[in-house]
């Protein structure tokens, strides 16, 4: 059932605050780098059930709360609301204030209060999150879980003196089911479904609002673009980013407005108003709570987590370096495997990190850990092959040999050049069997791995013997995957078969006979 028949909504204003010391804005390579949050309230220290007006609690701000007694009241215990953010951190919670009106008509000032005057033009960030509620007289709760598409909204407009809500700009949530952007007369919106994005408000649900007043109009001297997220991650401030009016990368997550017309716009931020449209003290109201506001992103959202795109190489040995790529790097730490490595150089979006000489081989987590929270990837950690011995270092052809040492599971062992097929394997031990056809006298065991190889000195003690010969195959029409039997005579030492080209595992061998698996992607027909 869709709401249709509850006018209700709100407006926030900001008035302009005084210029910032300069040092505050001062650019580092830091991430996120942040100044100090502008000014904060979570309604905590103030007591459920009375109104807000004259309140002084937060930090940052320059005066008390203002404006209508009963129509912004402290709320707790079931009234209580929390949104979770992606890197973990968890917003509002405790006290949250109530906002209604005394009647449904638009822009009803109900709540301001003022800031450190800002008049430098830089961009203004404000957050903090809310919950609808549009329900019945005797019932608030009717509607939660539906969407609506009538007014219960709240302006969140930039104060510039004097709190003009058609003429500021604001951010809004909660005309006809929406949230989105507002100035010069023009409404956009993030969650308009008729515009192909996502489905409008939900009644009851918690939602994370962002506003960004930026877009300094030199020319008339005033705030003339507004950017509007709705439930954004840390990472997604860029998605605000636009090109032409009313558009974004995401309209699902961002939405921007732009004015670009005298008198609209914002000529400072000195104050948070709030205005409304559409509330009612009994059954239609919002629930906001953890008002911020700030100059950057990272003062209203927080500190994004490491952002990891690819590490370079994805296989390494040991002691070796890689490079991770990715965004909000420069203030992480890593570890490997559970150990601390080494970072020889570091950015924003790239930094090169020595691999735990002490490391095992194979796949070990990479765990990068930010102010923001912890990214983790995955690495293979490779190591060269070692050979310590080789029992018996003589023999012949057909005689098993046990090679013992270090990072062997994923060798290939040759001796005089012949692969030697293997009879079991381990990190520690090989056993393989001596190929035949070795000349007699010196050869090498080699043991090849993709980090590399190792060699060990072998006698050959018989002479060369008769290449293998195969005189029967059973059966003689055979599919793929199944098993076959060469028999004939010198076939022990046979390190390799292919049928039709394509090699065939041997599954058993002896003198007489190799028992091996036709291939997956042998071809039909007659093959040799």
């Amino acid at each position: 059932m869709k709401i249709t028949d509850i006018p209700h909504t709100l407006i926030f204003l900001f008035r302009g605050l005084p210029a910032l010391l300069l040092a505050a804005f001062i650019i580092t390579t830091a991430p996120e780098a942040r100044a100090a949050v502008v000014a904060t309230d979570n309604f905590d220290s103030y007591t459920v059930g009375t109104t807000v007006v004259g309140g002084v609690s937060g930090t940052g701000w320059t005066a008390a709360w203002t404006g209508q007694n009963d129509y912004v009241t402290v709320v707790g215990g079931s009234n209580s609301i929390t949104y979770t953010l992606d890197n973990g951190e968890v917003r509002g919670g405790g006290n949250a204030l109530k906002i209604t009106a005394p009647s449904t008509s638009e822009n009803i000032g109900v709540l301001e209060r003022a800031v450190p005057e800002i008049t430098d033009g830089g961009d203004v960030f404000v957050s903090l999150i809310f919950k609808i509620k549009s329900g019945t007289d005797t019932d608030v709760d009717h509607y939660d879980g539906e969407t609506f598409t009538t007014n219960n909204n709240i302006y969140y407009l930039a104060g510039d003196g004097d709190k003009s809500p058609t003429h500021d700009a604001s951010g809004f949530a909660g005309y006809k089911g929406m949230a989105g952007a507002r100035l010069a007369g023009g409404w956009v919106s993030i969650n308009n479904k008729n515009e192909g994005k996502a489905d409008g408000l939900i009644v009851g649900q918690t939602y994370f609002l962002v506003i960004r007043y930026s877009g300094w109009n030199t020319g008339y001297q005033g705030y003339d673009t507004i950017t509007t997220w709705l439930n954004p991650a840390t990472t997604d401030e860029g998605v605000g980013t636009k090109s032409g009016n009313n558009t974004s990368n995401d309209k699902t997550k961002a939405i921007t407005r732009e004015g670009n017309t005298s008198p609209y716009g914002s000529s400072k931020f000195s104050s948070l108003y709030l205005n409304t449209l559409g509330l009612n003290p009994s059954s239609r109201f919002h629930i906001i709570d953890d008002v911020r506001v700030g100059r950057n992103w990272a003062d209203v959202v927080g500190i994004p987590m490491p952002v990891v795109n690819t590490i370079t190489p994805s296989s390494v040995m040991a002691g070796n370096t890689i490079v991770v790529a990715g965004k909000y790097l420069a203030d992480v730490t890593v570890t490997i495997g559970g150990v601390d490595a080494v970072i020889n150089s570091q950015t924003d979006t790239t930094m090169t990190v020595v691999v735990p000489p002490s490391l095992g081989m194979g796949t070990q987590d990479v765990v990068i850990t930010g102010p923001g929270g912890t990214t983790t990837k995955s690495l293979t950690v490779i190591r060269p092959p070692i050979i310590n011995s080789a029992t018996p270092d003589t023999g012949a052809g057909g005689d098993t040999v046990t090679i013992e040492g270090l990072n062997l599971e994923d060798v290939v062992v040759t001796i005089g050049g012949i692969r030697a097929a293997v009879v079991s394997q381990t990190g520690t031990t090989v056993v393989i069997t001596i190929p035949r056809g070795l000349a007699t006298g010196a050869q090498t065991i080699t043991a090849t791995s993709n980090a590399g190889e190792d060699t060990i000195a072998f006698t050959n003690t018989s002479p060369t013997p008769s290449a293998p010969d195969a005189i029967g195959i059973t059966p003689l029409d055979s599919r793929t995957g199944a098993t076959v039997t060469i028999t004939g005579s010198n076939l022990v030492g046979a390190y390799s078969v292919t049928v039709g080209g394509v090699a065939a595992e041997i599954t058993s061998r002896t003198d007489e006979a190799l028992t091996i698996v036709i291939p997956g992607d042998s071809p039909t027909g007659s093959i040799p």
